[in-house]
């Protein structure tokens, strides 16, 4: 049942995106992020809180995808990682200190080999600095992030919610590890584009969109 509501869902999605980007279909990376953004943590369920193995990120909410309440910033593979250490920075700022802060971050992995273990090629990694404190992708307790802890080294998706927010938020990509080729069909054989989605965020200069 939930397989063709969220391919659905992605139709939307796509339909909405194209409205704003004069006919420009997103990327798939792009689709994942929004979904995964704007999902509701089913707090019903036996697991607990997100991320958790029966619902992973929670229910695709479509009412939170579409909705103009909150200021969001999104970035459709314009960036471009191509060696480890390789970063891209962002600025921004919390616009309702009374709503969390949530990135996320999404890419299209290059192609892993047979039987690989793990299947993850190129490695990025999620960092938002806030307050004083560094949040990394995918360090939660409680269905929230929290400042320290190890960066993934196994998921192409890594988010960062910060549940109590304010004042300027820098949010870095880094290239962790970049041995494949993932954006095809150009001259660099070892490089790897990205998606990412700031909700709660206003525009800092040198950000661009």
């Amino acid at each position: 049942m939930a397989a063709p509501q969220v391919s659905g869902a992605a139709v939307l999605l796509a339909d909405w995106f194209r409205g704003f980007n004069s006919g420009k279909d997103p990327s798939p990376a792009f689709v994942k992020a929004m979904l995964v953004n704007t999902a509701v943590d089913m707090t019903a369920n036996a697991a607990g809180t997100i991320w958790n193995i029966e619902e992973g990120w929670g229910r695709v909410n479509l009412g939170n995808l579409f909705s103009s309440s909150l200021p969001r910033l999104m970035r459709d593979q314009k960036d471009t990682l191509g060696a480890a250490g390789e970063t891209r920075t962002f600025r921004t700022r919390v616009v309702d200190t009374a709503r969390p802060l949530k990135v996320t971050l999404a890419w299209s992995d290059a192609p892993g080999a047979v039987n690989a273990n793990p299947a993850l090629v190129n490695d990025l990694d999620l960092t938002v600095t806030l307050g004083g404190s560094t949040y990394r992708g995918n360090v939660f307790c409680g269905g929230w992030s929290g400042p320290g802890g190890s960066a993934d080294r196994l998921n192409n998706l890594e988010n960062v919610y910060v549940q109590s927010a304010s004042g300027p938020a820098t949010i870095t990509v880094s290239a962790a590890n970049v041995p494949g080729d993932g954006v095809p069909y150009n001259a660099d054989l070892t490089d790897q584009d990205f998606a990412f989605v700031c909700s709660n965020c206003s525009t800092l200069s040198p950000l661009r969109i």
